[in-house]
């Protein structure tokens, strides 16, 4: 589902949108349109080609500690390390910087707004969720859909299958379980893909030690 730019702003010319909490479709008996939740308007998936790469036995070294560890397990044990050298630096970036998506804020404050409307269980009816960015109020929400995204947009790829979905999330799941015990190693802040523990234990740091700003039309 991707139609052009004129079709796609008819469309919402003669949509109304339920928000993202509301659970159904209906149709208003005063109007006559098509009630439809905004996030099957604009988010998708792609399921790819279908063909998980095969298990193997592959095994990665922490050159920190020695341990030796499978792909999911390793990337896991990766972030811990991590984490642990951005507490000992405790500078204030720490305090400022979602430890989710690596965007900052001006104070403390706005980051935990940020974890509670974005990274929790709990979904918001104010969330995008192609770009993680929350709003106050759905008609903001709705104003951001239009001028950044368009229907069915899926800019989030895993990059040895091919699935595509409009939700960061939803690749990343994905990876986990799909692709768990691949020879392969997954970045979760920017899906790409690494064979080697090295390289990829340089560029997970890299991460953690570059401003990131926020991005109107998606998470990377």
């Amino acid at each position: 589902m991707d139609p052009g730019t004129s079709s796609s702003l008819e469309r919402l010319r003669k949509t109304d949108f339920l928000s993202l909490a509301s659970q159904s479709k209906a149709v208003d008996p005063k109007k006559g349109n098509l009630i439809v939740l905004l996030h099957d308007f604009y988010c998708g998936q792609h399921k790819g080609d279908e063909q998980p790469e095969q298990k193997t036995h592959t095994n990665f070294k922490c050159l920190s500690c020695l341990k030796v560890l499978k792909s999911v397990k390793f990337m896991n044990h990766v972030r811990n390390h991590l984490e642990l050298e951005k507490q000992r630096g405790d500078g204030w970036e720490i305090h400022t910087t979602c430890q989710h998506c690596h965007r900052q804020f001006p104070t403390p404050f706005q980051l935990q707004c940020h974890i509670e409307s974005v990274h929790t269980t709990q979904e918001s009816s104010t969330v995008c969720k192609i770009c993680e960015l929350s709003f106050e109020i759905d008609q903001v929400l709705l104003q951001h859909m239009e001028d950044n995204h368009k229907p069915g947009k899926m800019p989030y790829v895993c990059q040895i299958c091919n699935y595509r979905s409009s939700a960061f999330a939803d690749v990343e799941t994905h990876f986990r379980t799909c692709q768990e015990n691949t020879k392969k190693l997954f970045c979760p802040f920017c899906l790409e893909i690494f064979k080697a523990a090295i390289p990829y234990g340089n560029h997970r740091w890299r991460h953690w030690n570059k401003r990131v700003f926020q991005c109107s039309k998606c998470r990377i």
